[in-house]
This record gives C-alpha cells, structure tokens and sequence, in this order.
C-alpha cells in the first residue's frame, strides 16, 4: 500500500526530512560497547488546499553492529494530528504506510552518505583548541585543516564523496540483520503541534491505562507478512500484557478477553511485548 491509495491525489503534500547517521550509545548495556549508528526520520503530511499541516511523525532508526551481525531497531517516539484541514484522513494508514517505508529502506542506504563517527580522545585532544565555544573551535579547526591542506575541502561532510567517512573496521560487515520496531502507546494532549487539542478537529485519545483493545490493534499493527509462529503471540499474552494491567492497576481476567492470535491469519513476524518489538526475517546488509 502507497500513500496515493489512501489519500485524495493532489490533495496533499508530504514532507520527508531525515538526518544523516551518527554515532551514539548502544541501546543496551553490554561489556564489548558494540558501534551504534542512529538517523531521525520526520515526516510531516500537508492539506493543499487549506495549507495546514495535519499530521507529523517521528521516527528514530538505531543500528547496532555486533560481530556478524546487524540489529536495527526502529523506534516511534512521537506521532501527532494538528486538528486542522478541512478534510479527514485515515490516520492510522498514514503512519503504517510510512512506518513501512522505514522497515523496508534497506539499512546499508544509512553508511551510503557522510556518517558522524565519534573520535577518539587522542583525536580529540589534537583537535582541542582555548575557544569556550564548541562551534568556534570546529571552525577553527576546519580553517586549519584548509590551511594546511586546501585537498581537505573534499574530505568535509557534503562536500566530498561519501566513501572517506567509514574506517575498514568502524563498520564491521553484517551476515544478517534483525529488525525491531517500537511504538509509544501512552496518551497524551499534544505531541509535536503545542495546544493542537484546543482545535475542534482533533480528539485526544483518553489518558485510561491501554486497553486490551488498544492493545490488539497495536499488535496487528506491527506485525508483518511473514509471520509463521502462533506461539510467540500465545506466550506474549500470557507474559507481557498481566504486567502491564497490574502496572496500570487494572485486573487481568483472560477468560473474557480474545486472544490476540484470533485477529489475523496472514503470516507475520514475531511480536514479543506491548511496545511492538518485532522480530523479522534474516535479510541482506
């Protein structure tokens, strides 16, 4: 599914803003600090006809290169609805055609372009200059680095080709990769647009502990095409979601709810908690 299936054609416009790659702190503590890479992903949708933005979403894409292999982890800390327009939109369509898209980008296209690598401290001490100001000192030693060498021009981020940023063993080659995807399910007034609530045309969802309803559409949500194994939902309905009620003060009564692996029949990939981790098939770097 496309955006033009689910939306009016020439009714809006869709801005895509990501960053490039830089590294960060991996995501879990481990004793060998694997290399972590993480871009942001914002797409922010646009009515034509009343010039209002409608909807924004805000993706974090985290890669972590851990001996053979790749784990990349695709994170949704904010998604928002303006309430303004003058039309409805299938929301929920929009943020999982887009969603989508991130999953299937293949993760390579992330070392395709200049990636922020973090220096060492002996690189950082060579580089150290008096400035209190971090951006005097980067363009202080910019200005040196020219100096010295005027080649160096094409050696800089967006001025030079790509290829100069990645050592032989910054990123270690991945034989597979795992993909994970995590979305945020509390409740809230306003995400990204401030005050968005007062609009009419928007309805905040209720601040109520997350429903086993809400629950199962987060599910299906996430799951894939692929998925085989039944099982994995089982065990995550009897695992995760009595933790998460007790949490909320909520009772746990199974006997009067669904089980979740009733929805849907297609084959998907794995879920294995409330916030959408899932677990895809081994694919190419």
């Amino acid at each position: 599914m496309s955006i033009a299936e689910i939306l009016p054609q020439g009714e809006y416009s869709l801005v895509h803003v990501r960053s490039r790659a830089f590294q960060t702190k991996p995501l879990a503590m481990s004793a060998h600090h694997p290399k972590t890479l993480k871009a942001k992903h914002f797409f922010l949708l646009v009515e034509s006809s009343s010039r209002c933005p409608v909807l924004a979403l805000e993706i974090y894409v985290y890669l972590t290169f851990e001996n053979d292999s790749l784990k990349q982890h695709i994170f949704v800390p904010k998604a928002d609805t303006s309430g303004l327009g003058d039309r409805r939109i299938n929301v929920a369509a929009v943020v999982q055609v887009l969603l989508d898209r991130i999953i299937q980008t293949n993760p390579g296209s992330y070392l395709s372009e200049p990636v922020a690598w973090r220096k060492d401290e002996t690189e950082k001490e060579k580089t150290q200059t008096s400035s209190p100001y971090p951006t005097v000192n980067i363009l202080q030693t910019i200005a040196a680095k020219l100096k010295a060498d005027p080649t160096a021009l094409e050696k800089l981020p967006y001025y030079g080709k790509a290829h100069h940023t990645t050592a032989p063993d910054t990123a270690p080659p991945a034989a597979t990769a795992t993909t994970k995807v995590s979305l945020f399910t509390r409740s809230a007034n306003a995400y990204i647009f401030p005050n968005s609530e007062l609009n009419s045309g928007k309805h905040p969802p209720p601040g109520t502990p997350v429903s086993h309803k809400q629950y199962k559409k987060i599910v299906d949500f996430v799951k894939g095409e692929d998925y085989n194994a039944k099982t994995d939902i089982q065990a995550m309905t009897e695992s995760g979601l009595p933790e998460v009620f007790s949490q909320c003060g909520v009772e746990y009564e199974p006997l009067k709810i669904a089980q979740v692996n009733t929805l849907t029949a297609r084959k998907r990939p794995a879920v294995n908690n409330l916030t959408g981790l899932v677990r895809k098939a081994p694919k190419a770097p």
